[in-house]
């Protein structure tokens, strides 16, 4: 993933992390905020609490980074913070997808 479809600062993710728009089911929390780009990106925050050892984290985070690869063109321009549940830790990776897939089919279709 290019360095421009990542979210970088500490500022970028407590502006995501501030807002009220909030999606969540029982594997990911997901909040969003339009940014000024003309283009959607990414933060993760993928806890050892949520998700265990550095092989499952990285696991987890490798899923994400893949699904938000593959519907980035589908998504307006906004800053996404993607938390990791434990339950994803342990879910297969068909459902990690489609979990994903409905959280970014619900931010939305491009401006």
């Amino acid at each position: 993933m290019r360095a421009g479809y990542k979210l970088h600062t500490a500022a970028d993710f407590e502006r995501a992390r501030r807002t009220r728009e909030r999606l969540t089911d029982d594997l990911f929390v997901v909040q969003c905020v339009k940014n000024e780009k003309r283009e959607a990106r990414l933060g993760m925050a993928v806890s050892v609490r949520a998700a265990g050892n550095a092989v499952r984290r990285n696991r987890l985070r490798r899923l994400i980074r893949e699904s938000f690869r593959m519907h980035r063109q589908e998504m307006p321009a906004v800053d996404v913070l993607v938390t990791a549940r434990a339950a994803a830790a342990k879910a297969a990776n068909r459902a990690v997808f489609e979990s994903l897939a409905r959280h970014w089919r619900a931010i939305g279709p491009p401006a």
